[in-house]
């Protein structure tokens, strides 16, 4: 985000030690909606074959813990992030640990941010099915 790399540029010329770490999206959101995906059936969004490299945030606070503590991370910019997975692979891999048949399917963006308003309100509704319309453009 363009705001992200103003608060980085900024932070970077701010005169004090540094380190940057991006991060992916958390993982914890989906497995603790896993419950809901097989009362359902199915996984169900916008992000199409779109690549999320989700991580956990047990692994995201031991990565900046380290960097906070070991110098020859000052000055450097890591992305932290997991291998990129579509949505159907999240709906395999939770099979596998549930032991179920969830699968995916798509929805349009329009349809995935009504039915997102619907059940969260529009401030949430707006930023989820943003987030979706955001894997579905990584690629």
């Amino acid at each position: 985000m363009q705001s992200s790399r103003q608060t980085e540029k900024d932070v970077q010329n701010s005169g004090l030690n540094w380190f940057i770490g991006r991060n992916g999206i958390y993982i914890e959101p989906d497995l603790e909606y896993s419950d809901t995906y097989i009362k359902e059936g199915e996984i169900r969004n916008c992000a199409e074959n779109g690549k999320c490299t989700y991580m956990c945030r047990s692994e995201l606070g031991h990565a900046n813990s380290k960097m906070l503590t070991e110098d020859e991370h000052k000055g450097n910019i890591y992305n932290l992030v997991g291998n990129p997975i579509a949505q159907a692979q999240l709906a395999d891999y939770i099979n596998q640990v549930h032991a179920t048949n969830l699968v995916y399917n798509s929805v349009s963006v329009n349809a995935y941010a009504k039915e997102r308003k619907a059940e969260l309100g529009e401030f949430l509704g707006t930023i989820i099915a943003g987030i979706y319309e955001g894997i579905l453009n990584c690629k």
